[in-house]
């Protein structure tokens, strides 16, 4: 193991000279801080356009526990260990809703990260976006009931409304 005259210089043998095996296993032996590590979430915004009646409608799940028991949510879940945020919208679409997605046909729309938006604890969550057609649904996992609903633009306000 080198010898190193400063910290500093240590620290810079190991993260510019260094092969990476070399790095990790230094780095791994540091006093570093432990920072907090959130849950990652993730929440799809499913949109269909009704072309008889021009209505643009979006997809809602109403939740079957807590939190939030019997309201009114995007479907989505926690991300499992070691799968990608896309993979994990996709997969939760599917057991929420019973509606299969292509990767090809959703897009990153943005992510929360307010550490006091839900109450189990931090959680971060990613949200996407997809087109898609108006599709027979069916309510699992999570999901009490899935309902497409109207969305109406009443001056500055978008409501919701169920036929």
């Amino acid at each position: 193991m080198p010898q190193f005259a400063s910290k500093a210089e240590e620290k810079n043998y190991y993260e510019r000279q260094a092969s990476l095996a070399e790095f990790l296993t230094w780095y791994h032996q540091q006093e570093l801080p432990e920072y907090e590590k959130p849950s990652l979430t993730v929440d799809m915004v499913l949109l269909c356009y009704n072309k008889e009646a021009d209505q643009l409608k979006v997809l809602l799940i109403q939740r079957k526990g807590h939190p939030f028991r019997n309201s009114w949510a995007l479907p989505g879940g926690f991300v499992n260990r070691n799968e990608s945020t896309e993979d994990s919208v996709l997969r939760e679409t599917k057991e929420e809703t019973g509606v299969v997605i292509s990767q090809e046909n959703i897009e990153q729309l943005h992510s929360f990260s307010r550490p006091d938006r839900d109450p189990r604890g931090w959680v971060v969550t990613v949200s996407y976006l997809a087109f898609i057609g108006e599709e027979p649904l069916i309510a699992g996992d999570d999901a009490k009931e899935v309902h497409w609903f109207n969305l109406e633009r009443h001056g500055q306000h978008i409501t919701l409304s169920h036929e």
